[in-house]
Protein backbone atom coordinates (compact mmCIF):
# COMPACT_ATOMS: atom_id res chain seq x y z
CA UNK A 1 0.00 0.00 0.00
CA UNK A 2 1.54 3.53 -0.83
CA UNK A 3 1.55 6.00 1.84
CA UNK A 4 -1.08 8.59 1.07
CA UNK A 5 0.23 11.98 -0.39
CA UNK A 6 -1.32 14.37 2.20
CA UNK A 7 0.92 12.36 4.98
CA UNK A 8 4.27 13.00 2.75
CA UNK A 9 3.68 16.54 2.19
CA UNK A 10 2.92 16.82 5.97
CA UNK A 11 6.36 15.61 7.10
CA UNK A 12 8.35 17.39 4.27
CA UNK A 13 6.58 20.67 5.41
CA UNK A 14 8.12 19.78 9.02
CA UNK A 15 11.31 18.04 7.95
CA UNK A 16 11.88 21.46 6.61
CA UNK A 17 13.18 23.94 8.77
CA UNK A 18 11.57 27.95 9.23
CA UNK A 19 13.57 30.63 8.02
CA UNK A 20 14.86 32.52 11.04
CA UNK A 21 16.11 36.82 10.53
CA UNK A 22 19.79 37.36 9.90
CA UNK A 23 21.52 39.40 11.80
CA UNK A 24 22.27 42.55 9.84
CA UNK A 25 25.74 42.28 11.57
CA UNK A 26 28.18 45.15 13.17
CA UNK A 27 27.22 48.85 12.04
CA UNK A 28 29.69 49.85 9.88
CA UNK A 29 30.23 53.80 9.02
CA UNK A 30 30.19 54.41 5.47
CA UNK A 31 33.83 56.04 4.10
CA UNK A 32 33.39 59.81 4.15
CA UNK A 33 35.66 62.73 4.40
CA UNK A 34 38.73 62.42 5.96
CA UNK A 35 37.87 65.77 7.72
CA UNK A 36 34.60 66.68 9.14
CA UNK A 37 33.63 69.33 11.05
CA UNK A 38 30.55 68.37 13.38
CA UNK A 39 28.65 69.86 16.95
CA UNK A 40 28.85 68.19 19.95
CA UNK A 41 24.98 66.77 18.55
CA UNK A 42 26.13 65.52 15.45
CA UNK A 43 29.04 63.39 17.47
CA UNK A 44 26.05 61.92 19.82
CA UNK A 45 23.86 61.07 16.31
CA UNK A 46 27.06 59.38 15.09
CA UNK A 47 28.08 57.44 17.99
CA UNK A 48 24.67 55.98 18.74
CA UNK A 49 24.34 54.61 15.15
CA UNK A 50 27.84 52.96 14.53
CA UNK A 51 29.00 52.24 18.19
CA UNK A 52 30.09 48.73 18.18
CA UNK A 53 29.25 48.44 22.37
CA UNK A 54 25.80 49.83 21.63
CA UNK A 55 25.21 47.63 18.87
CA UNK A 56 26.39 44.42 21.06
CA UNK A 57 23.90 45.88 23.72
CA UNK A 58 20.81 45.89 21.26
CA UNK A 59 21.67 42.34 20.45
CA UNK A 60 21.12 41.52 23.95
CA UNK A 61 17.96 43.13 24.12
CA UNK A 62 17.58 40.67 20.58
CA UNK A 63 18.25 37.72 22.99
CA UNK A 64 16.28 38.23 26.16
CA UNK A 65 12.96 39.00 23.76
CA UNK A 66 14.02 35.39 21.91
CA UNK A 67 13.77 33.99 25.44
CA UNK A 68 10.38 35.25 25.51
CA UNK A 69 8.98 33.83 22.72
CA UNK A 70 10.45 30.35 23.70
CA UNK A 71 8.80 30.70 26.73
CA UNK A 72 5.85 31.37 25.39
CA UNK A 73 6.21 28.59 22.87
CA UNK A 74 6.69 26.11 25.72
CA UNK A 75 3.30 26.59 26.92
CA UNK A 76 1.19 25.91 23.46
CA UNK A 77 0.72 22.71 21.94
CA UNK A 78 4.13 20.89 20.85
CA UNK A 79 3.54 18.21 17.45
CA UNK A 80 6.16 16.09 16.55
CA UNK A 81 6.80 14.22 13.64
CA UNK A 82 8.91 10.50 14.22
CA UNK A 83 9.65 8.46 11.32
CA UNK A 84 12.00 5.10 11.50
CA UNK A 85 13.16 2.18 9.23
CA UNK A 86 14.36 -0.93 10.12
CA UNK A 87 15.66 -4.55 8.47
CA UNK A 88 15.10 -7.42 11.21
CA UNK A 89 16.88 -10.15 11.16
CA UNK A 90 14.91 -13.43 9.85
CA UNK A 91 12.96 -15.57 12.00
CA UNK A 92 10.79 -18.57 11.40
CA UNK A 93 7.21 -17.92 10.91
CA UNK A 94 4.56 -17.95 13.88
CA UNK A 95 2.44 -21.36 13.32
CA UNK A 96 0.29 -23.44 15.92
CA UNK A 97 0.80 -27.19 15.69
CA UNK A 98 -3.08 -29.07 16.32
CA UNK A 99 -2.22 -32.28 16.87
CA UNK A 100 -5.23 -34.60 17.33
CA UNK A 101 -4.67 -38.69 17.68
CA UNK A 102 -7.30 -39.75 15.24
CA UNK A 103 -6.36 -37.23 12.67
CA UNK A 104 -3.42 -36.09 10.83
CA UNK A 105 -0.87 -33.12 12.39
CA UNK A 106 -2.22 -29.90 11.46
CA UNK A 107 -0.03 -26.71 11.18
CA UNK A 108 -1.46 -22.92 11.05
CA UNK A 109 0.39 -20.12 10.20
CA UNK A 110 -0.48 -17.08 12.10
CA UNK A 111 1.81 -14.79 11.20
CA UNK A 112 4.82 -14.57 8.76
CA UNK A 113 8.02 -13.79 9.30
CA UNK A 114 8.15 -9.60 9.02
CA UNK A 115 11.75 -8.78 7.73
CA UNK A 116 11.24 -4.82 7.13
CA UNK A 117 9.81 -2.41 9.45
CA UNK A 118 8.32 1.40 8.48
CA UNK A 119 6.37 3.46 10.01
CA UNK A 120 5.51 7.11 11.20
CA UNK A 121 4.20 8.86 13.96
CA UNK A 122 2.31 12.33 14.47
CA UNK A 123 2.43 13.45 18.52
CA UNK A 124 0.63 16.15 19.56
CA UNK A 125 1.37 16.93 23.59
CA UNK A 126 -0.35 20.05 25.30
CA UNK A 127 0.57 20.50 28.87
CA UNK A 128 -2.16 21.18 31.13
CA UNK A 129 -0.76 21.87 34.33
CA UNK A 130 3.19 21.68 35.65
CA UNK A 131 2.80 23.93 39.37
CA UNK A 132 3.28 26.67 36.89
CA UNK A 133 6.46 26.06 35.74
CA UNK A 134 5.89 27.28 32.36
CA UNK A 135 3.49 30.42 32.99
CA UNK A 136 6.62 31.73 36.18
CA UNK A 137 9.17 31.04 33.47
CA UNK A 138 7.12 33.05 30.85
CA UNK A 139 6.77 35.63 33.05
CA UNK A 140 10.66 35.63 34.47
CA UNK A 141 11.29 36.02 30.83
CA UNK A 142 9.51 39.04 29.94
CA UNK A 143 10.75 40.83 32.76
CA UNK A 144 14.12 40.27 32.17
CA UNK A 145 13.56 41.52 28.76
CA UNK A 146 11.91 44.75 29.71
CA UNK A 147 15.40 44.64 32.38
CA UNK A 148 17.58 43.91 29.33
CA UNK A 149 15.47 46.95 27.72
CA UNK A 150 16.53 49.57 30.43
CA UNK A 151 20.16 47.80 30.52
CA UNK A 152 20.05 49.20 26.96
CA UNK A 153 18.69 52.87 27.59
CA UNK A 154 21.63 52.64 30.27
CA UNK A 155 24.50 51.56 27.94
CA UNK A 156 23.28 54.52 25.52
CA UNK A 157 23.27 56.88 28.54
CA UNK A 158 26.80 55.65 29.08
CA UNK A 159 27.88 56.12 25.36
CA UNK A 160 26.12 59.52 25.50
CA UNK A 161 28.05 60.64 28.15
CA UNK A 162 31.50 59.24 26.59
CA UNK A 163 30.91 60.65 23.79
CA UNK A 164 30.03 64.22 25.46
CA UNK A 165 33.06 63.75 27.25
CA UNK A 166 35.61 62.99 24.26
CA UNK A 167 34.40 65.60 22.42
CA UNK A 168 35.26 68.28 25.16
CA UNK A 169 38.36 66.56 25.49
CA UNK A 170 38.70 67.52 22.44
CA UNK A 171 37.65 70.87 22.94
CA UNK A 172 40.01 71.64 25.44
CA UNK A 173 43.01 70.64 23.79
CA UNK A 174 42.49 72.17 20.83
CA UNK A 175 41.97 75.79 23.13
CA UNK A 176 45.24 74.98 24.85
CA UNK A 177 46.93 74.08 21.87
CA UNK A 178 45.62 77.66 20.29
CA UNK A 179 46.71 79.22 23.99
CA UNK A 180 49.86 77.77 23.45
CA UNK A 181 50.50 78.57 19.60
CA UNK A 182 49.03 82.13 20.78
CA UNK A 183 52.05 82.49 23.73
CA UNK A 184 54.30 81.34 21.36
CA UNK A 185 53.71 84.34 19.01
CA UNK A 186 53.84 86.67 21.93
CA UNK A 187 57.27 85.27 23.41
CA UNK A 188 58.61 85.66 19.90
CA UNK A 189 57.56 89.35 19.32
CA UNK A 190 58.65 90.38 23.07
CA UNK A 191 62.33 88.16 21.92
CA UNK A 192 62.42 90.36 18.99
CA UNK A 193 61.95 93.52 21.74
CA UNK A 194 64.75 92.68 24.03
CA UNK A 195 67.15 91.32 21.04
CA UNK A 196 66.59 95.05 19.69
CA UNK A 197 66.85 96.91 23.01
CA UNK A 198 70.03 94.62 23.81
CA UNK A 199 71.59 95.46 19.84
CA UNK A 200 71.32 99.39 21.28
CA UNK A 201 73.13 98.93 24.38
CA UNK A 202 69.24 98.70 26.59
CA UNK A 203 69.73 95.39 27.66
CA UNK A 204 71.73 92.81 28.91
CA UNK A 205 72.16 89.19 27.42
CA UNK A 206 70.59 87.51 30.58
CA UNK A 207 67.40 89.02 29.37
CA UNK A 208 67.88 87.73 25.86
CA UNK A 209 68.69 84.59 27.74
CA UNK A 210 65.39 84.69 29.64
CA UNK A 211 63.43 85.17 27.01
CA UNK A 212 64.96 82.57 25.06
CA UNK A 213 64.58 80.14 27.57
CA UNK A 214 60.81 81.03 28.00
CA UNK A 215 60.44 80.76 24.56
CA UNK A 216 61.68 77.04 24.28
CA UNK A 217 59.93 76.03 27.46
CA UNK A 218 56.59 77.44 25.96
CA UNK A 219 57.33 75.02 22.75
CA UNK A 220 58.16 72.37 24.27
CA UNK A 221 54.51 72.47 26.39
CA UNK A 222 53.18 73.38 22.83
CA UNK A 223 54.27 70.24 20.91
CA UNK A 224 53.08 68.55 24.12
CA UNK A 225 49.76 70.21 23.85
CA UNK A 226 49.52 69.23 19.82
CA UNK A 227 50.15 65.45 20.47
CA UNK A 228 47.29 65.61 23.16
CA UNK A 229 44.80 67.36 20.54
CA UNK A 230 46.02 64.46 18.47
CA UNK A 231 45.04 62.06 20.44
CA UNK A 232 42.12 63.23 21.94
CA UNK A 233 40.67 63.49 17.91
CA UNK A 234 41.67 59.43 18.12
CA UNK A 235 39.88 58.72 21.19
CA UNK A 236 36.60 60.75 19.66
CA UNK A 237 37.17 58.65 16.43
CA UNK A 238 36.85 55.78 18.45
CA UNK A 239 34.34 56.12 21.00
CA UNK A 240 32.33 57.33 17.75
CA UNK A 241 32.87 54.05 15.83
CA UNK A 242 34.87 56.26 12.74
CA UNK A 243 38.20 55.63 11.29
CA UNK A 244 41.32 56.66 14.19
CA UNK A 245 42.64 59.60 11.39
CA UNK A 246 39.60 61.09 10.90
CA UNK A 247 40.48 64.60 11.23
CA UNK A 248 37.28 66.19 13.31
CA UNK A 249 37.04 70.21 13.79
CA UNK A 250 34.88 70.84 16.51
CA UNK A 251 32.06 72.98 16.31
CA UNK A 252 30.25 73.77 19.32
CA UNK A 253 31.93 75.93 21.75
CA UNK A 254 31.44 75.70 26.01
CA UNK A 255 28.06 77.56 26.68
CA UNK A 256 27.14 78.39 30.36
CA UNK A 257 23.23 78.48 29.81
CA UNK A 258 22.13 75.87 31.74
CA UNK A 259 19.89 76.69 35.00
CA UNK A 260 21.72 74.00 38.18
CA UNK A 261 19.22 71.97 39.46
CA UNK A 262 19.91 73.00 43.44
CA UNK A 263 17.15 71.12 45.32
CA UNK A 264 18.80 67.91 45.82
CA UNK A 265 15.66 65.96 47.24
CA UNK A 266 13.45 66.83 43.68
CA UNK A 267 16.93 65.83 41.40
CA UNK A 268 17.37 62.26 43.67
CA UNK A 269 13.18 61.71 43.41
CA UNK A 270 13.57 62.14 39.40
CA UNK A 271 16.80 60.02 39.03
CA UNK A 272 14.91 57.54 41.03
CA UNK A 273 12.11 57.82 38.69
CA UNK A 274 13.56 58.30 35.47
CA UNK A 275 17.33 56.37 35.47
CA UNK A 276 17.17 53.13 33.66
CA UNK A 277 19.12 51.29 36.26
CA UNK A 278 16.52 51.60 38.84
CA UNK A 279 14.09 50.09 36.13
CA UNK A 280 16.52 47.28 35.08
CA UNK A 281 16.62 46.03 38.73
CA UNK A 282 13.46 46.33 39.43
CA UNK A 283 12.32 44.03 37.00
CA UNK A 284 15.43 41.92 37.93
CA UNK A 285 13.64 40.89 41.09
CA UNK A 286 10.06 40.59 39.70
CA UNK A 287 11.67 38.20 37.04
CA UNK A 288 13.37 36.57 40.48
CA UNK A 289 10.60 36.24 42.27
CA UNK A 290 9.01 34.14 38.94
CA UNK A 291 12.11 31.81 38.84
CA UNK A 292 11.15 31.21 42.60
CA UNK A 293 7.97 30.09 41.36
CA UNK A 294 8.93 28.06 39.14
CA UNK A 295 11.25 26.42 41.31
CA UNK A 296 8.82 25.42 43.57
CA UNK A 297 6.77 23.75 40.40
CA UNK A 298 8.83 20.59 41.83
CA UNK A 299 6.38 20.05 44.32
CA UNK A 300 3.52 19.55 42.16
CA UNK A 301 2.62 17.03 39.83
CA UNK A 302 3.10 17.39 35.72
CA UNK A 303 -0.04 16.50 33.51
CA UNK A 304 -0.21 16.54 29.51
CA UNK A 305 -2.32 15.85 27.16
CA UNK A 306 -0.80 13.51 24.42
CA UNK A 307 -2.36 12.29 21.03
CA UNK A 308 0.01 10.49 18.79
CA UNK A 309 -1.55 9.22 15.00
CA UNK A 310 0.65 5.97 13.90
CA UNK A 311 0.89 5.11 10.14
CA UNK A 312 3.25 2.15 10.28
CA UNK A 313 4.19 -1.27 8.22
CA UNK A 314 3.18 -3.33 9.66
CA UNK A 315 1.44 -2.25 12.49
CA UNK A 316 1.12 -3.92 15.04
CA UNK A 317 -1.89 -2.76 16.76
CA UNK A 318 -3.83 -4.16 13.69
CA UNK A 319 -4.20 -8.36 13.96
CA UNK A 320 -3.04 -10.24 12.52
CA UNK A 321 -0.27 -8.22 11.63
CA UNK A 322 0.50 -7.89 7.74
CA UNK A 323 3.16 -6.21 5.54
CA UNK A 324 0.88 -3.31 4.36
CA UNK A 325 0.45 0.33 6.04
CA UNK A 326 -2.11 0.64 8.57
CA UNK A 327 -2.93 3.84 10.33
CA UNK A 328 -4.31 4.48 14.05
CA UNK A 329 -4.47 6.26 16.98
CA UNK A 330 -4.24 7.22 20.71
CA UNK A 331 -5.18 9.90 23.13
CA UNK A 332 -3.64 9.39 26.88
CA UNK A 333 -3.69 11.75 29.81
CA UNK A 334 -0.15 11.19 31.02
CA UNK A 335 0.37 12.04 34.65
CA UNK A 336 3.86 12.07 36.64
CA UNK A 337 5.44 13.08 39.95
CA UNK A 338 8.37 12.94 41.63
CA UNK A 339 8.04 11.12 45.20
CA UNK A 340 11.66 11.65 45.72
CA UNK A 341 14.58 13.23 43.78
CA UNK A 342 17.29 13.57 46.41
CA UNK A 343 15.70 17.13 47.49
CA UNK A 344 16.91 18.41 44.21
CA UNK A 345 13.73 20.78 43.99
CA UNK A 346 14.70 22.08 47.52
CA UNK A 347 17.79 23.07 46.33
CA UNK A 348 16.82 25.04 43.59
CA UNK A 349 14.58 26.66 45.51
CA UNK A 350 17.21 27.46 47.82
CA UNK A 351 18.90 28.74 44.93
CA UNK A 352 15.90 30.70 43.13
CA UNK A 353 15.25 32.65 46.85
CA UNK A 354 19.08 33.26 47.15
CA UNK A 355 18.65 35.25 43.35
CA UNK A 356 16.15 37.32 44.36
CA UNK A 357 17.64 38.46 47.60
CA UNK A 358 20.48 39.67 45.99
CA UNK A 359 18.62 41.29 43.65
CA UNK A 360 17.45 42.75 46.72
CA UNK A 361 20.57 43.66 47.94
CA UNK A 362 21.89 45.11 44.38
CA UNK A 363 18.44 47.38 44.38
CA UNK A 364 19.63 48.92 47.92
CA UNK A 365 23.32 49.26 47.05
CA UNK A 366 21.93 50.73 43.41
CA UNK A 367 19.84 53.07 45.25
CA UNK A 368 23.13 54.93 47.53
CA UNK A 369 24.95 54.72 44.60
CA UNK A 370 22.94 56.81 42.55
CA UNK A 371 21.93 59.25 45.50
CA UNK A 372 25.54 59.41 45.93
CA UNK A 373 26.29 60.58 42.41
CA UNK A 374 23.71 62.77 41.74
CA UNK A 375 24.67 65.02 44.79
CA UNK A 376 28.18 64.71 43.54
CA UNK A 377 27.24 65.96 40.26
CA UNK A 378 25.29 69.27 41.27
CA UNK A 379 28.34 69.92 43.88
CA UNK A 380 30.61 69.77 40.77
CA UNK A 381 28.28 71.85 38.56
CA UNK A 382 27.85 74.59 41.07
CA UNK A 383 31.72 74.24 41.92
CA UNK A 384 32.35 74.74 37.84
CA UNK A 385 30.12 78.05 37.75
CA UNK A 386 32.07 79.53 40.43
CA UNK A 387 35.27 78.22 38.64
CA UNK A 388 34.22 79.92 35.35
CA UNK A 389 33.37 83.54 37.07
CA UNK A 390 36.05 83.40 39.26
CA UNK A 391 38.76 82.35 36.01
CA UNK A 392 36.82 85.15 33.72
CA UNK A 393 38.15 87.61 36.53
CA UNK A 394 41.64 86.30 36.60
CA UNK A 395 41.31 86.25 32.97
CA UNK A 396 40.77 89.97 32.74
CA UNK A 397 43.33 91.23 35.57
CA UNK A 398 45.81 89.79 34.20
CA UNK A 399 45.10 90.72 30.59
CA UNK A 400 44.90 94.47 31.96
CA UNK A 401 48.36 93.86 33.93
CA UNK A 402 49.77 91.88 30.93
CA UNK A 403 48.87 95.79 28.65
CA UNK A 404 50.07 97.79 31.51
CA UNK A 405 53.20 95.97 31.83
CA UNK A 406 53.94 95.65 28.07
CA UNK A 407 53.92 99.22 28.04
CA UNK A 408 56.02 100.20 30.60
CA UNK A 409 58.68 98.11 29.34
CA UNK A 410 58.35 99.53 26.18
CA UNK A 411 58.37 102.91 27.80
CA UNK A 412 61.80 101.41 29.56
CA UNK A 413 59.97 101.48 32.61
CA UNK A 414 59.96 98.11 33.89
CA UNK A 415 62.08 95.05 33.70
CA UNK A 416 62.22 92.06 30.83
CA UNK A 417 61.06 89.93 34.21
CA UNK A 418 57.94 91.76 34.92
CA UNK A 419 57.14 91.09 31.52
CA UNK A 420 57.75 87.65 31.22
CA UNK A 421 56.03 86.98 34.29
CA UNK A 422 52.93 88.95 33.17
CA UNK A 423 53.10 86.82 30.10
CA UNK A 424 52.80 83.71 32.22
CA UNK A 425 50.11 85.00 34.19
CA UNK A 426 48.26 85.87 31.46
CA UNK A 427 48.37 82.47 29.37
CA UNK A 428 48.19 80.36 32.78
CA UNK A 429 44.58 82.71 33.73
CA UNK A 430 43.72 82.04 30.08
CA UNK A 431 44.64 77.69 30.54
CA UNK A 432 42.68 78.03 34.07
CA UNK A 433 39.23 79.81 32.40
CA UNK A 434 39.14 77.01 29.24
CA UNK A 435 39.62 74.20 31.85
CA UNK A 436 36.93 75.95 34.29
CA UNK A 437 34.34 75.97 31.02
CA UNK A 438 34.89 72.16 30.18
CA UNK A 439 34.98 71.14 33.56
CA UNK A 440 31.45 73.20 33.31
CA UNK A 441 30.43 71.29 30.19
CA UNK A 442 31.31 67.61 31.68
CA UNK A 443 29.97 68.15 35.34
CA UNK A 444 26.41 69.10 33.09
CA UNK A 445 26.92 66.00 31.23
CA UNK A 446 27.44 63.91 34.58
CA UNK A 447 24.56 65.24 35.63
CA UNK A 448 22.42 65.15 32.93
CA UNK A 449 23.24 60.93 32.89
CA UNK A 450 23.04 60.78 36.41
CA UNK A 451 19.33 62.09 36.74
CA UNK A 452 18.74 59.46 33.81
CA UNK A 453 18.63 61.66 30.71
CA UNK A 454 21.09 61.08 27.65
CA UNK A 455 21.56 64.28 26.43
CA UNK A 456 21.41 67.23 28.15
CA UNK A 457 18.23 68.80 27.95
Amino acid sequence: MKTPRYVCCLALWLLIPSASPRASGIPLPPPGDVHRALTMDECVEIGLQYSKSLYGSLMGVRDAEAKVGEATARRLPLLKLQAAYTRLSPLPPFEIVVDIPTLPQMKFVVSDSILNSTSMQLTLQQPLFTGFALESLSRAARFSARAARQTFVRDRNELVYGIQNAYWMLVRANELKNLLDESVQTILAHHEDVQRLFEQGLAKNNDVLKVQVQLANTRVNQLEAANGARLAMMSLNSVLGLALDTEIEPLSRPEVTVEVQTQADAAVERAMRERPEMKAIADQIEAARAGLRAARSGYYPQLYLVGNYTYANPNTRVQPVQTKFRDTWDVSLALSFDLWNNRSTTFQVRQALARLEQAKAGQAQLRDGIILEVRKSQYDLQQALLKIELAGEAVRQAEENYRITHERFQAGLTTNSELLDAEVFLLQSKVSRTEALIEFELARARLTKSLGAGKAE
